[in-house]
């Protein structure tokens, strides 16, 4: 459902301004990035241990270039969905 949701918002007019997301959940992360036809990640920055702040490639020109954190449940400090949104780097 996840997956679904996140599709529909990029697909949709609202999703053109989208420049980065963060994805709770260390299965489902991945299951969206599948799910978006996301083909590589290239690590962009730090911003905590085991989320780093990552470049999309694919073929689907309103996912390449999209910049995405996959964190996993215990993954970084109470400050890190904030640090995602402004921009923090370790």
């Amino acid at each position: 459902a996840l997956a679904e949701t996140l599709r529909a918002i990029l697909d949709g007019d609202s999703g053109q301004s989208l420049q980065r997301i963060a994805i709770a959940g260390g299965d489902s992360s991945g299951e969206v990035a599948s799910a978006l036809d996301i083909t590589a990640l290239s690590v962009c920055a730090g911003l905590a241990p085991g989320a780093p702040l990552c470049r999309a490639w694919s073929d689907n020109s309103r996912r390449d270039g999209l910049e995405l954190v996959l964190k996993g449940g215990q993954v970084g400090a109470r400050s890190f969905f904030g640090d995602v949104r402004e921009g923090a780097v370790n």
